[in-house]
């Protein structure tokens, strides 16, 4: 290997994200957002969490007269990327952020958007927003079980906190015993907080789907 294609690589090196021992190509991720229609740039990185050491985010810039929701981009990744690949957080963008030279940052971008726009990483786990319905606050315990935390709020991101598709797949488990209403996996990855499952739970069950 020649000294070029040591430099090349430890540069692709530096880039990995290490999500609770799982290291992600950002790039992987790129690839993936930048094949939805509405959007132009796409550039993932790493993000401090303080139970998976580092999680998966993205800034894109969309394409000219296009809106699409923030929900709507994780749903798009999720249909394509195995679940701890998915981004916990997506922010959209004018332009993304260039080093001198006129490349995109990859590396360190979080706190460079922390610090010129004053972003704020909500994929630290506050536990500020406490339940408000009786069905919150079961929900509250059962994640808090499955999780194996105890300070979460309801509209704290299940995979911002080490969610994934095991530990989902427990949740929609007491789900289903305690209000018997059955949720998918895709259901809960496009709307992963307490407060959402909870609205989905009361839609379905004003629906009349739950099971006596």
């Amino acid at each position: 290997m020649n000294y070029d294609n040591r430099l090349f690589n430890q540069s692709r090196e530096k880039e990995l994200i290490n999500r609770g021992g799982e290291n992600i190509s950002p790039r992987e991720i790129d690839d993936v957002l930048l094949a939805h229609p509405a959007i132009q740039q796409a550039v993932t990185f790493a993000i401090p969490n303080p139970t998976l050491g580092e999680d998966v985010a993205a800034a894109v810039v969309l394409r000219q007269n296009c809106i699409v929701s923030i929900q709507a981009l994780r749903q798009f990744a999720a249909s394509r990327l195995a679940d701890f690949k998915v981004p916990s957080q997506i922010i959209i963008l004018n332009e993304l952020p260039k080093d001198p030279t006129g490349k995109i940052q990859r590396v360190g971008l979080a706190e460079i958007l922390k610090t010129e726009l004053g972003w704020s990483m909500v994929q630290e786990v506050k536990g500020t927003a406490m339940p408000s319905t009786p069905m919150e606050k079961e929900l509250l315990s059962i994640w808090q079980r499955v999780l194996n935390l105890d300070q979460i709020g309801v509209q704290d991101d299940l995979l911002a906190m080490g969610g994934d598709s095991i530990k989902a797949a427990s949740i929609l488990m007491y789900v289903d015993e305690y209000f018997k209403v059955t949720l998918s996996l895709g259901e809960i990855f496009m709307a992963p907080t307490i407060a959402a499952m909870a609205q989905m739970i009361s839609e379905r069950r004003s629906k009349g789907e739950n099971r006596e």
